[in-house]
């Protein structure tokens, strides 16, 4: 089984393959990832870049393994917009 650092870019989690539109990343799709085959994804700082969270949630649980897992680190409320202004510089 795999573990994906989704949104990681060049800094994924120790151990975790990247899913990032990144040059260098193992996938640059959620889509490339076969079905039930993830045991674990690690979003940071991405999901308030998606514009369409469902279908991306849908993706998610069709790679993960039964019993899988997806842990999500995001910003509070108040930081959302420095954290987009700093993901952007």
């Amino acid at each position: 089984m795999i573990c994906i650092d989704f949104g990681s870019g060049y800094n994924p989690q120790e151990g975790f393959k990247t899913c990032d539109v990144n040059a260098g990343c193992d996938y640059n799709s959620i889509e490339e990832v076969e079905s039930n085959s993830v045991e674990y994804i690690r979003a940071r700082n991405v999901l308030h870049h998606i514009e369409d969270l469902n279908s991306l949630l849908n993706q998610f649980k069709r790679v993960l393994i039964k019993g899988g897992k997806v842990i999500v680190i995001d910003c509070k409320e108040d930081f959302f917009k420095i954290n987009v202004l700093l993901d952007t510089i």
